[in-house]
């Protein structure tokens, strides 16, 4: 155990309950969260910043503090592996070292690769992530961006095809059973081929209903206000309105 090291010493704590209590890891799930700091912090050689305690966006809702970000891993709910970082560490860069940390943690706690599922949000999916994970066979399981077009692609097959879902149904945090159904195809991002899955949430239908609902009111209060400064203006011809209103229809 490396002595003043706080992220091996919690490892080494929670390798021991783990094994001491016969609990199995057969995935972990990786994020961060920001947590607001006050003060000036120094290490024990005197260093002032070996982590950047600065301001970000803060899920606190604090953005006028300082603050760090924490990484943690964890399987069905207990941590594994934790991590200071800095405030700018983003995501994507944390996924990519982690996938270096897995090996170890699962040879640690005597899980087979094969067994084993890394999961973790969108902002996993990168071309150097994805390779990564590969290179070191560790599956993997994650969101896929919708700025990706292989995103609008699924989607886009998924509607056209109804029939072909699969109804499966979960328990929730709550134990109450969710409905969903699912479409799983392959397809290939940037020479990688992958499984994907379009997934439908029945418990989420209403609450998307009303998000719709008010996005198009306040869209149409939008319209109803440009539509007034265009009943103002007078036009040469008609060609002319016409223009306009093209470009107020683009825009």
């Amino acid at each position: 155990m490396d002595e003043g090291n706080p992220r091996a010493i919690f490892s080494a704590i929670s390798t021991y309950v783990f094994m001491k209590y016969g609990l199995s890891i057969r995935s972990l799930n990786y994020d961060t969260t920001s947590k607001v700091m006050w003060g000036e912090y120094e290490s024990e050689d005197g260093r002032i910043g070996v982590i950047s305690i600065t301001f970000g966006h803060s899920k606190d809702k604090r953005p006028d503090k300082n603050q760090l970000k924490i990484g943690i891993g964890t399987a069905d709910g207990v941590i594994v592996d934790a991590k200071v970082l800095s405030v700018n560490y983003d995501d994507k860069t944390y996924n990519n070292d982690v996938l270096d940390d897995v090996p170890v943690i699962l040879d640690k706690y005597e899980v087979a690769m094969d067994s084993f599922y890394y999961v973790a949000d969108s902002s996993f999916f990168t071309e150097g992530n994805i390779r990564k994970a590969i290179d070191r066979r560790i599956n993997f399981i994650t969101r896929v961006p919708g700025t990706v077009s292989i995103t609008q692609e699924l989607l886009d097959k998924a509607w056209n095809h109804p029939n072909s879902y699969r109804p499966f149904t979960l328990e929730n945090a709550q134990s109450k059973q969710v409905f969903y159904e699912i479409q799983d195809d392959v397809g290939e991002y940037r020479g990688t081929t992958l499984k994907f899955a379009v997934c439908y949430s029945h418990s989420l239908k209403e609450r998307k209903r009303k998000t719709r609902e008010k996005r198009a009111e306040i869209e149409q209060k939008k319209l109803e206000e440009l539509s007034k400064q265009y009943a103002k203006r007078e036009f040469a011809c008609e060609s002319d309105a016409n223009k306009d209103i093209e470009l107020l229809l683009h825009k």
